[in-house]
């Protein structure tokens, strides 16, 4: 009757045991589901800054090409002035009319290099849109390393109370 009564309470013991290594099993998958989904999240966001730092680089190069276009057509209107100038010099008396060009060309000349620096200025701003989307990259994917670490703990924390239980 005594050992009888012992083996009823190391098996209540037992069961009690057992039971609180339910609860922590399913505390420990609530938490896995939770760092699953978060790690989904991260790698959701880590897809968005990818293609943000895509958009940014396609832009920076649409910024340089029209930057190079600018150039291009400022070396041509000093192109049109030098052969502006030297048309004043063999043509003196015409120098009212050339001296108009001139002022026309200058004028030209001073719009596109205006363009060239609000196309350099947009350009820089755009380098430091690129420098931010890379250092967004960086800091989400060192939250997902974190958070794959911290899975990979709770599923060993998982798979120790499952040897446990057996």
């Amino acid at each position: 009757s005594r050992n009888h009564t012992t083996v009823l309470a190391s098996l209540e013991e037992t069961r009690a045991m057992l039971n609180d290594t339910r609860s922590e099993n399913v505390l420990a998958q609530g938490r896995l589901a939770s760092l699953s989904a978060s790690l989904k999240e991260s790698r959701d966001a880590i897809c968005v800054a990818q293609r943000e730092r895509d958009e940014a680089r396609a832009c920076v190069m649409e910024r340089e090409a029209a930057l190079k276009q600018i150039e291009t057509e400022t070396a041509s209107i000093k192109a049109d002035r030098d052969a502006i100038n030297a048309y004043l010099a063999a043509e003196r008396q015409s120098r009212v009319v050339a001296d108009e060009a001139l002022i026309h060309v200058q004028s030209q000349l001073s719009e596109a290099q205006t363009s060239v620096a609000v196309a350099i200025q947009a350009k820089e701003e755009l380098a430091t849109q690129l420098a931010t989307a890379s250092a967004d990259l960086a800091t989400s994917e060192s939250s997902l390393v974190s958070e794959k670490n911290a899975r990979g703990v709770a599923e060993r924390q998982k798979d120790l109370m499952s040897i446990e239980i057996l």
